[in-house]
């Protein structure tokens, strides 16, 4: 999990990686939505796997800025 800042739209993170780089995380739940994003995986994971994720977030990061 990453502690968000208050200039970042947790909600258009996670629509702009799933929409425009075929990245899909989760934002916080209750008392933490809005407030945290989630990076998870369900299986093999290789280090090009995070790669990948990590820079479409580097990317997604300035469009997701209030």
């Amino acid at each position: 999990a990453v502690n968000a800042s208050d200039k970042l739209d947790v909600p258009k993170l996670v629509q702009i990686l799933r929409e425009e780089y075929d990245v899909v995380i989760a934002g916080g739940q209750r008392k933490l939505s809005g407030k945290i994003f989630r990076i998870g995986h369900m299986g093999l994971v290789n280090e090009d796997d995070i790669k990948v994720t990590l820079q479409a977030i580097e990317k997604a990061l300035p469009k997701a800025r209030y």
